[in-house]
């Protein structure tokens, strides 16, 4: 695999850019998959043991989790050698990095003119950089990238083994992912397509077989199959379809720049229609969302709709015109469906459901480029911009990840100083409570502290409550609106951060987690606070203003 030598540059760029952020803190889900981690330390075989607050109450883990636990079962073997210290955990997963790296270029290498450039813009997209937390996204691309391009591999080469693996790793990709269950349909019509019926129905028992183990294994565990419990049980989400094919247009317009790329190609090489087409197209989508909302303009996120708009209908226009094939079919269904998918199936969008959607697009708009008349000439006009789209696609990301990872920090760091120091400020006998998940509830946990939940006791009078504003906190205080009287706020904390970008704001304006009704993945919020604890003291009576 090694043995090109772009290849091995390739994944040095990958570990130049991820290295960095080995430390970064655990973040968002990161501190679930790290609970279910734990239990498989206690109970190999019964992941989902016991229950978790997650949305302020209790509820058993196997009901909260929305997602099986490979990526857990991988962590548990780290914890147990190393502990949970950040570094150590990043490190583990650091594999998964470089497996996806190798298989975007690995399919980018059977299309493209400058093969290293289309993995280039891949990897360096905000949304691959910036999800490398200890989540299942990364993990789970990587698997369906990789698998995607052994399974190709062997069914040209006619190689049943390798094809029979590339089956395989995709269905461990569904169980770190269930979502990713809809990338075994593309995979299904090319090998239908190359070989016939036969090595498809092989294809499909090597790609179920992890999920049907996983799911008879819940049944005798649990009482039924996990992924019928989420069909049959998951509340609808209160997010219209249009919400949600809003947000995906928005995550595609920040996280991958090629497509404007390809507009200004259509246009030199005298393709003008194709680009009025994509931007009138484009348009009416931006302006849709904008009556949608009706609301005033948010240049911000009318952008980003446009910009996505702009890739997903660049990319139909150049399939619809020239499929290219039964791998063009093969591509152009990978992303519609998993873009179909994030819309209608999904409770919300976030950044990480579109990630395995980024090869894809990428591969078949730079193809479109290689298609036009004109895109094979002056190749070293071209890769100048290509490197030029590389070069302002990765500053970007890394600039969006150096806003994520101070984010992240400063729970690690406020639970770290609060810690030290509560007991000269508040007095050695106080007992610290604190209300919201996401990686807030890793520290706080680990520093002591006692979490509020909203059916279980309250703190006494004198103890300290520390209320995060930006945190998911779920409907603890539901449980507790006495004590909300009672609370009388101390100080607050504000870390307003140094690096320009949010990819979580006070005003609810980005959201890279959860990228709904008008929120883009990151934006330039210089003026806004990475976080504000507030700091209360339970008092014996009525509260001051203020409480939470």
């Amino acid at each position: 695999m090694l043995k090109d030598r772009r290849t091995l540059w390739m994944l040095l760029v990958v570990a130049a850019l991820t290295a960095p952020w080995l430390d970064k803190p655990v973040h968002i889900d990161d501190t679930f998959v790290l609970h279910v981690a734990k239990q498989i330390l206690e109970t190999p075989t019964d992941p989902f043991h016991g229950d978790i607050d997650w949305f302020g109450h209790f509820r058993p883990v196997w009901k909260a989790t929305t997602n099986p636990p490979l990526v857990s079962y991988w962590l548990a073997p780290a914890l147990a050698l190393g502990g949970d210290g950040d570094l150590w955990l990043h490190l583990w997963v650091w594999p998964f990095y470089f497996l996806a790296a190798w298989g975007a270029w690995s399919l980018c290498r059977r299309r493209l003119r400058f093969p290293v450039l289309g993995t280039l813009l891949v990897v360096t997209s905000p949304a691959f950089l910036v999800s490398g937390n200890l989540m299942r996204d990364i993990p789970a691309a990587s698997l369906v990238l990789a698998g995607f391009a052994v399974l190709m591999t062997g069914v040209d080469e006619g190689r049943r083994g390798k094809g029979l693996l590339g089956g395989f790793l995709l269905g461990l990709a569904v169980l770190a992912k269930y979502s990713l269950a809809v990338v075994l349909l593309p995979a299904a019509w090319y090998v239908w397509r190359r070989r016939g019926l036969r090595p498809t129905l092989e294809l499909a028992v090597a790609g179920g077989i992890p999920l049907a183990f996983w799911c008879v294994h819940t049944w005798v565990v649990y009482g039924e199959p996990h992924p019928w419990y989420l069909l049959r049980d998951r509340s609808a989400s209160d997010l219209l379809w249009q919400d949600k094919w809003f947000s995906a247009c928005a995550i595609l317009g920040t996280c991958s720049f090629v497509a404007p790329w390809v507009l200004g190609w259509w246009v030199r090489w005298r393709r003008r229609w194709e680009a009025v087409a994509a931007v009138i197209a484009a348009t009416a989508v931006a302006w849709w969302a904008h009556r949608f909302y009706a609301s005033d303009w948010d240049w911000g996120f009318e952008a980003a709709v446009w910009l996505g708009a702009v890739g997903l209908v660049a990319a139909s226009v150049a399939f619809f015109r020239n499929p290219r094939g039964v791998e063009g079919q093969f591509l152009y269904s990978w992303l519609v469906l998993v873009v179909l998918f994030s819309v209608f199936f999904v409770p919300f969008n976030a950044v990480r459901h579109l990630i395995v959607a980024l090869a894809p697009l990428v591969i078949l708009l730079m193809d479109e480029a290689d298609a036009a008349p004109g895109g094979r000439g002056r190749p070293a006009c071209v890769r100048a911009w290509l490197w030029a789209l590389v070069v302002l696609q990765g500053g970007t990301a890394l600039a969006v990840q150096a806003a994520d990872y101070e984010y992240a920090a400063v729970y690690r760091d406020f639970a770290t100083r609060f810690e030290a120091e509560a007991g000269r400020r508040y007095g050695p006998d106080r007992r610290i409570w604190f209300v919201g998940h996401w990686g807030w509830k890793h520290y706080a946990q680990k520093a002591g502290w006692t979490m509020l939940h909203r059916d279980g006791p309250e703190p006494s009078p004198g103890d300290v409550v520390i209320y995060p504003v930006m945190v998911h906190v779920g409907d603890v205080w539901s449980g507790h609106e006495a004590l909300r009287r009672k609370l009388l706020l101390r100080e607050s904390v504000v870390y307003p951060g140094r690096v320009p970008l949010r990819t979580m704001t006070v005003d609810g304006r980005a959201g890279f987690y959860a990228v709904v009704s008008r929120r883009i993945p990151y934006r330039w919020r210089p003026d806004l606070p990475l976080e504000v604890f507030r700091v209360f003291e339970v008092g014996p009576g009525m509260g001051e203003p203020g409480s939470p």
